[in-house]
């Protein structure tokens, strides 16, 4: 048996769909950008959440963009420009670009107002603060939960139960939950865990599995999933032999099934 990162994966139709919509995704967000500066030979600062693959490769092919248009590209991680500190590692950028939420959430609030913030690889943005205070445009990856379902649905017939983990004090998590369970059809069924009512993010992941659920939903919920709470969620899944949905390639890549 495979484990969870040895386990292959298949580009279906929908990756190669996916990668097209990223593409043309990304032209339009170029297209903002050039906006946003005076001329070509702009200097442009991508500053991205982590060193996780998505975000790298989101990185990678902007600044592959950006500089056969002839601009001045820096890309860095948050954390080194935080280090740094914000006024000397953009300087006279004319335009940054935050590829993930966190990011993007952070430079909301800390870049000054003359410096134009587009983002990217960006979930929930009204949760995220960026349709408040200085302007920022971009691109979000929400997919309707609906859509979810009908994936989900269409891969395993027979589900009729949906395993959740969600934080119960935390407005946004409680939204999310009410939105999942009114996505679901009529004959299904959302069991819901909340990962603060547990000593650890591993015993409400047993709990959840001890429900018996067909399968095991997750939203892009940094408080949540951090890369030791996906390990273990995944272990878990597949010693149980629970199939799991994903927010992210890289989370199936890892070992969910879809």
């Amino acid at each position: 048996m495979n484990s969870p990162m040895q386990r292959p994966h298949h580009q279906s139709g929908r990756d190669v769909a996916l990668k097209y919509f990223f593409g043309k995704a990304l032209y339009f967000l170029l297209i903002g950008l050039f906006t946003a500066v005076s001329s070509q030979g702009a200097e442009i600062v991508i500053v991205r959440t982590s060193d996780a693959e998505p975000y790298v490769q989101a990185g990678a092919a902007l600044e592959s963009r950006l500089v056969d248009a002839h601009e001045t590209v820096r890309n860095v991680l948050a954390k080194d420009l935080s280090a740094q500190g914000l006024a000397a590692g953009i300087g006279k950028a004319d335009a940054v670009v935050a590829v993930g939420t966190p990011a993007a959430r952070w430079l909301q609030k800390q870049l000054p107002v003359d410096v134009k913030l587009v983002y990217c690889m960006v979930s929930d943005a009204a949760s995220a603060g960026l349709l408040e205070g200085r302007p920022s445009t971009g691109i979000t990856i929400d997919v309707p939960i609906g859509e979810q379902i009908k994936l989900i649905a269409e891969a395993l017939p027979r589900a009729r139960t949906v395993g959740v983990l969600y934080r119960s004090g935390a407005p946004e998590s409680k939204d999310v939950l009410q939105l999942l369970q009114k996505s679901i059809p009529e004959d299904w069924r959302v069991q819901a865990i909340a990962v603060n009512d547990f000593p650890s993010i591993a015993e409400a992941i047993t709990a959840l599995i001890d429900k018996r659920v067909d399968v095991i939903w997750t939203a892009p919920d940094a408080k949540i999933f951090d890369s030791a709470a996906v390990r273990t969620l995944l272990l878990a899944a597949v010693r149980a032999k629970v199939p799991g949905w994903g927010f992210s390639p890289a989370f199936v890549r890892a070992g969910a099934l879809l």
